[in-house]
This record gives C-alpha cells, structure tokens and sequence, in this order.
C-alpha cells in the first residue's frame, strides 16, 4: 500500500514536495488555505517580478536614442495596465499548479488545517464544512506572514505592506519604506523607477545588511543614481498623518512625508494556529519550527520544511527542502547543503550570491586563528570588462569571488549587474561540486568553455584569473621590491589617454599594506606568472575619468638587469570607485597579469624562474 503524505501549505516547498511524493509513488493530501503557490507566487516573487521587468524595459528604452533607436520624448507607465498583466501571469501560474495536481493525483483541500494528533489534520474547508486527514507521515509548510508590528497597524491604504504594494494601481507620489532589506530595495527599484520619490530609512549603518559589503555598498550608490533617498542608521520612532499623507519623525528628529508607508521589516512565522502544541512540535526562540538536518521535527513522523523552519527564506530554498524532507519520509536520505544555495536579489541592476560574504569569511579565518589578511583571496571582475556588455550597453556592475588562498576553495561569489541572479547558478554548481580556483596555467580547478564575451564568460574569467597558487611559491621577495620601488610616487603616463597622469600615493609596498592593498603576490604552477591586487590611492591631475588601463615598466630593477630579460609588464585595470573632498580618489588597481618572457632557450627561462623564487 502507497504511504500517505499529508502536506499543510501549499507555497513553492509543499507544492514541490507534493509532487516529488506523488511522482515516486506516494498519495498525498494538500491542505490550502489562500492559494496554490503560496506567498510567492500570489503576493511575492513572481509579481514583483512580473512589475519590475516591465520598469527594466522602461529603463532600456529611455537609453534607446543612445543606441540609434527612436521612440519618443518618454517613457510613461500604466500601472493599472501592469498590475493586470502581473494578475493574469499569477492566474495562470496557479492554474499550471491545479493541473499538475491533477496529473499526478495529489488531492487538494481548500481550507485552514490544524494538528490534532501527530498523524491527523483537521481541516475547516472554505464552505463552512470540515474534514479530517490521517496520513503515516505530515510536511509542515505553512510560510511566513507579512510584518505586523504595533508602531505601524496596517490599514492597507496608506500605511501598506508588499501585498498591497504589488496591487496599488496609480503611482504614488512619495513613498517612505520602512527597512533596506531584500523586500525594500527592491520595491525602491521598482517604484523609483516608475517616477515615485522614494524615501528608504535602514536602522542598520547600511542597506542589505546581511549581504556583502561592497556590494551593499555598490547597490547603494545605484539606488541614489535612480533618485532613492537612503538613510541609514536610523529608524521611525512616530508617524501620523497629516493632509492625507504620512509624516515620520525619525530618530534624529528629521521629518518624512509621504503619501503612503510601506513596512518591509518584521515577517514573521506561521507557526501559531496550526495546533503543534497540540502534539509538542519544538519551536525556537524566534517561532521558527526547529527541525534536524533532515527536516525532521522533534515529533516522529512530521516534518517541515520553508520559511517556518527559519533556516533561509527564500522560495527556491523551500522547494529543495521539499523534495529533501519527501525523499526521508520515503526513504530515501537526503539533506540540503545550505551553503552552496544561491540567492537572487531583484533589484534594478540585479544582485546574486552565494557562500560567504567577504566579512563572514575573514571573521571565521579569525576565529580559526588564521591570518585572515593572508589566508583570504578577492577576486575581482568589472562588468566593464565585458565585451558584450560593452556592445548592449549593460556595463554597470561587478564580479567578486572569496577564496581560501591555501586550498583554493570557493569560499563565495557576489555579482551584481545584468542577469546576476541567472549568472550566480555558475558560480553556485562550482561551490557544490567542490571546485577549486587555479592559476591559468595549472592543472585541474574550474575548467569550462562558455560564449567569448558573455557575461557567463566572466564568471569563468573570476574562478580562473583571481585565484589561489598552486605549486610555486607565495611573495616572492624580488617581486615585491620590484613592485615597491616602481610604486612610489612619480608621474606614470595614461597610455592611450592622451596627456592625463595618474600619481600613485604610496611611498612603497609597506605603505600599501598599511593601506589594507596588498593583499597578496602570488605564484602558481609556472612561477613565471602572477597575478596581484593592489589597493592605493590616487590623484587625477588634469580630467575626471572611469576606467584606464595602465602600462608599468618594471624592466629597470637589479634583480630584471641581472638576467638581462625583456622588459616585464604590469597591467593595470584602474577604476575610481570613490571621490574625496581633496579630489584624491580611492582606486582599486587589479592587475590582468604579470607576464615574464622566457629567454631564448630552456636554460634561461629555468635561470630565470630560480631567480623569481624565494
């Protein structure tokens, strides 16, 4: 006889585990009480998402003239239009969900289910009537509730939360948003985009607190470009309204108005009503449903899986945990590896990651004991650099990956620019499978062929030009006067640029480490070539400018004369990144490469690698 699964919540985790159940033979009962799809299909991801590619196509068309194309003066938005649209896209969703319940004959109760004993369910259906499910095995999968907090009572018309916002049919005028997390730089993306002036107020010293700094760093800048006020480290201690508008008091004693607030702070649990204290299912301390690595309760027999379990609240994360808790019930052993899940975060540009964050790293090779400065390698890749996006016009944004500089392992990947929440899954099979970074001409690691140009081409570019050595040795002592001396401050020439010099502010290499720049010569299976990250601050003599490359010679050193070899080359990719009150500017001089030719024959080029060796 097939087993029973009994599955309370139907979102992207009971609904994928319903069907997994199904396809490997088992009957399975879903309980729903709003609708198939859950939050994220209904009131989340997909909606916002249906809303923000129509603004991101708004935003391509405003460029248009740029590119030869001609559309008009502007760009205008329906946004009762949209909301249909995005309406319809849900609408068929659910309905492709309906089918394949029907398909695979997995039965559907429309109703709110509550645990009565820790095999049964008892379900108070929709038409007044109720109905009880006992099944040998229970998937709890009952979400998270949009913010409810006591300063802000939703009223869903001017103090809102993203399911009204995703529904609202005429563009406000002003928007004070509550919270520069996920939900809120994403609905300050969207409604800045459609001509909204949106205020973002972030008690954290930065918005995405949880994310990378630099890219929280990167993304902040982007928002302001698009007219989004951003003020951090602070909160809303009152609010009233006042002729029809909303003003904030904030904790510095400054004022917000606006036509409505939106609250993207505070989801919480749906871990309450649902009877498991009725049959002693454990909770934490903040509500979450505690389960074990197989999403196992501490109740045999119930499992579950989602945003209620605490773990990582994203859609794609309860899927996985779907299939993971149905194939335990089923016997077949499974966990999910919460480490190697990528995360998309759908602003305007884009935001993936996965792993660490470049802080979490660094703070946990301290707690090891390690020499975080030394054991830790950035890799960085400009979308810039890119010549497809170069040639459609989409260069804003950037690749970072975290390594182990010993081991070589991904430790993490952040990319924010176009498609980043598709080009991340890159990055994401690399950390799953246990790939390594490698010199490029070292043996195993990261091997891929992608599209010349393409932004997937940058991802392999980031796991091959950035990473750890192997063989060789790590900071040669030659290389590293070399770069010294050649580093100190003197006019360099902008080869290409005209005129334009750069100065480097750095008396030598102890100085740029004093600066938190050099982070790490490194050699690798041909010590013949390397690869460095130098941190440095610079001064523009004459003009502004973005991106330069810059030639060093270093052929003039003692160590280079005594081999008597070809002039050795540095090239640097220059970005200014920060411009300060003294018109210096902060600059990140990534190197492509150091390239050392060979001698005429085998037994110079030995001579000369013996000679770049510790």
């Amino acid at each position: 006889m097939a087993k029973h699964i009994a599955i309370l919540g139907a979102g992207p985790g009971g609904y994928v585990a319903a069907i997994r159940a199904a396809q490997l033979g088992a009957r399975v009962t879903v309980v729903e009480s709003q609708a198939l799809g859950g939050v994220c299909l209904n009131w989340g991801c997909i909606p916002s998402k249906a809303l923000l590619a129509v603004v991101e196509l708004g935003d391509k068309a405003k460029k248009a003239g740029e590119l030869g194309l001609q559309l008009g003066d502007r760009v205008a938005y329906d946004l009762a239009r949209m909301v249909a649209r995005k309406n319809k896209v849900v609408e068929n969703l659910v309905k492709g969900i309906a089918t394949l319940f029907k398909t695979w004959g997995i039965e559907h109760l429309d109703g709110r289910g509550e645990l009565l004993e820790p095999r049964t369910i008892r379900v108070a259906k929709r038409d007044g009537t109720e109905t009880r499910v006992q099944a040998g095995a229970l998937i709890l999968a009952t979400g998270s509730s949009w913010p409810n907090l006591p300063l802000f009572p939703i009223d869903g018309r001017q103090i809102i939360t993203s399911k009204e916002a995703l529904d609202l049919t005429e563009i406000p005028g002003s928007l004070l948003i509550v919270g520069g997390g996920v939900e809120g730089c994403e609905f300050a993306a969207l409604y800045s985009g459609l001509g909204t002036q949106v205020t973002m107020v972030e008690m954290m010293p930065r918005i995405l607190p949880l994310e990378d700094e630099e890219i929280a760093a990167f993304m902040d800048r982007e928002l302001k470009k698009r007219g989004v006020t951003v003020q951090t480290d602070t909160t809303v201690e009152k609010w009233e309204r006042r002729n029809g508008t909303v003003q904030a008091t904030l904790k510095d004693g400054s004022t917000v108005v606006a036509e409505k607030l939106l609250v993207s702070v505070g989801r919480g649990f749906n871990s309450k009503g649902i009877g498991l204290e009725k049959v002693g299912v454990r909770l934490g301390t903040r509500g979450e449903i505690l389960v074990n690595e197989r999403l196992e309760t501490n109740v045999p027999g119930i499992y579950a899986i989602g945003d209620v379990v605490g773990k990582a609240m994203l859609a794609h994360v309860a899927s996985a945990q779907g299939k993971a808790a149905t194939d335990n019930i089923l016997g077949r052993r499974r966990e999910v590896r919460y480490d190697v899940v990528p995360a998309g975060i759908f602003t305007l540009p884009e935001i993936g990651r996965v792993g660490l964050t470049e802080q979490e790293a660094r703070e946990r090779s301290q707690k090891l004991g390690h020499k975080a400065e030394t054991d830790i390698k950035i890799g960085r890749f400009r979308y810039a650099g890119l010549g497809k996006a170069q040639g459609v016009g989409e260069t804003t944004g950037m690749f970072k990956i975290i390594a182990d500089a010993k081991t070589g392992s991904i430790l993490g990947v952040h990319i924010v620019g176009a498609h980043a929440a598709d080009l991340i899954h890159e990055a994401a099979k690399g950390a799953e499978e246990r790939l390594w970074i490698r010199g490029p001409d070292a043996g195993g690691g990261v091997r891929s062929r992608h599209l010349a140009h393409s932004a997937v081409e940058a991802v392999e570019r980031l796991l091959v030009g950035s990473e750890s050595h192997r063989g060789g040795r790590e900071r040669p002592r030659q290389l590293r006067r070399a770069v010294g001396q050649h580093l100190a401050p003197r006019e360099l020439p902008v080869r290409g640029e005209g005129e334009r010099k750069i100065v480097l502010q750095a008396d030598d290499a102890r100085e740029l480490d004093a600066f938190g720049g050099l982070e790490r010569i490194l050699g690798y299976g041909r010590p013949d070539r390397y690869f460095i990250h130098l941190d440095v601050y610079a001064e523009v003599l004459q003009t502004a400018f973005d991106d330069i490359d810059v030639c060093l010679d270093v052929a003039d050193t003692g160590r280079e004369r005594q081999h008597g070899t070809a002039a050795r080359k540095l090239l640097l990719d220059l970005e200014a990144v920060r411009i300060l009150d003294d018109s210096r500017i902060r600059a990140t001089l990534t190197t492509l490469g150091y390239l050392r030719e060979r001698g005429a024959n085998e037994q110079q080029g030995q001579r000369d690698r013996e000679g770049w060796r510790d």
